[in-house]
């Protein structure tokens, strides 16, 4: 079988400050997107030191993982390279390209971590070393680079989308769901907008009073959360200048800016005192308190 011949299509990627340029344009990048639009609480919980060792530990296996793809070399000292090797071959994976760029040609450029040869076009695969592989994630990033690369290269299907998950001895190939090309146009055209973007997969039996409503309080959620994010960077800055100055009070004709000290106080501990002396926690627990009937709605 021939090798597919692919397009290159002229971007430059900075490795040092992850920038792509083509020609005197920046563009951006995917992840970018899916932080703003469908991912924003991806990583918040996680510690920034953790995700950059994480981030930086990631990077390395990508490296070996192309060096294997483009010269065959099992890097020593890197276990998952090695599984990864053994993985391909006992797979029968044949790459035509690896770390590919794609774009759009006007504002979005990334790079396919690898193109496997397909039985008439090619698959597209993505490297995950996170502590679990997030197929919904994948999916819409994969999506969007499908959608790149066939409009660079128009006689090439993408016949599949794939990630190999690889972590502490794990090396697994996992098919990934392709999101139809409308949806993806639709969450980019709503990142060049910036406006919301909230998807909802098909559900069977959505009663109609929650299928008439939902997206609109969905737009509300994303736009309080977008409004929210917005008041803490200001209220951050405000803070640090009032710091700055020693100033604690600063009156306005709209409000009164009040900076409040550091400082420490003792809390109850409730859990610990209900664990140690249930007996006289009980018999304080004679208060009946009453709560409405309420809704609470999660969006994904």
């Amino acid at each position: 079988m021939n090798k597919i011949q692919l397009t290159s299509c002229g971007v430059v990627f900075n490795e040092q400050d992850h920038t792509y340029t083509l020609g005197e344009k920046q563009l951006q990048g995917i992840t970018g997107v899916l932080q703003r639009r469908l991912f924003p609480d991806k990583y918040a919980d996680v510690d920034p030191e953790v995700l950059a060792k994480a981030a930086a530990r990631g990077t390395a296996i990508h490296r070996y993982c192309q060096i294997y793809d483009e010269l065959g070399i099992v890097t020593e000292g890197c276990e998952e390279v090695t599984h990864y090797a053994a993985m391909c071959k006992a797979l029968d994976l044949v790459p035509v390209a690896s770390e590919y760029l794609v774009t759009d040609g006007e504002h979005y450029a990334s790079k396919i971590d690898a193109v496997y040869q397909g039985e008439n076009g090619v698959i597209l695969n993505d490297r995950k070393t996170t502590y679990h592989l997030d197929k919904e994630y994948v999916s819409w990033q994969l999506s969007i680079y499908a959608w790149m690369f066939e409009r660079m290269n128009p006689g090439v299907e993408v016949e599949g989308l794939t990630a190999t998950w690889m972590r502490e001895g794990i090396c697994e190939y996992v098919g990934i769901d392709r999101k139809d090309a409308s949806l993806v146009e639709a969450l980019l055209q709503a990142d060049i907008n910036d406006e919301p973007f909230q998807y909802y997969p098909d559900a069977d039996d959505v009663p109609d009073y929650i299928s008439k409503v939902q997206r609109e309080l969905a737009n509300i959620d994303s736009s309080m959360k977008m409004l929210k994010a917005r008041q803490d960077a200001l209220k951050a800055e405000v803070l640090a200048r009032m710091s700055e100055e020693h100033a604690s009070t600063i009156r306005t004709e709209l409000a009164t800016f009040s900076r409040v000290a550091p400082s420490q106080k003792y809390v109850f501990d409730e859990k610990r005192f209900m664990e140690n002396h249930r007996d006289i926690y009980d018999q304080y627990c004679t208060k009946l308190q009453s709560r409405k009937e309420s809704l609470t709605i999660k969006f994904k």
